[in-house]
């Protein structure tokens, strides 16, 4: 994967850099990657080629780091969340660190959604997808669309 491992952090509520060239990455991507018998498996492997075609970086909050890193080890192996883990690095994905800023602008949006499927995680995304100025979000869940991200796809 293209792009160069960066850890950023968002301090004092600004954000110090814009993700133009970069996708957004939700959980259930990288974890449809992951488990081949993930009903998402051929749908990721398709979209992960098109994101290497065009030369797109990606980016993932460190929640849904550790959402992917838990749910792989909990319903495949600790050994397949250790290869996510060690794929990252290689890959030099960006993990963001939460600022207050978006910390507390996710639990607005969290508050209010209507819907129960909507995770706090995913309510992290949609405010980190707005402050970030990201081209998209890789993910199947369609609650980002409604809640007005692009979905790439």
């Amino acid at each position: 994967m293209p792009g160069k491992a960066v850890q950023k952090t968002f301090l004092k509520g600004t954000i110090f850099i814009f993700m133009e060239n970069r996708l957004l990455a939700d959980a259930d991507f990288f974890i449809a990657l992951y488990k081949k018998d993930d009903s998402n498996h051929k749908r990721a492997l398709a979209v992960l080629e098109k994101i290497q075609e065009r030369g797109l970086d990606l980016a993932l909050s460190v929640f849904v780091y550790g959402e992917i890193t838990t749910v792989l080890s909990m319903r495949v192996s600790q050994s397949v969340a250790r290869h996510f883990m060690n794929d990252t690095e290689r890959a030099e994905i960006t993990i963001i660190h939460p600022s207050e800023r978006l910390f507390e602008e996710s639990k607005k949006i969290f508050r209010s959604q209507r819907s129960k499927n909507v995770s706090f995680v995913d309510a992290a995304n949609i405010a980190l997808f707005r402050l970030g100025n990201f081209q998209a979000i890789v993910s199947f869940d369609t609650h980002y669309r409604k809640n007005g991200l692009l979905l790439f796809n």
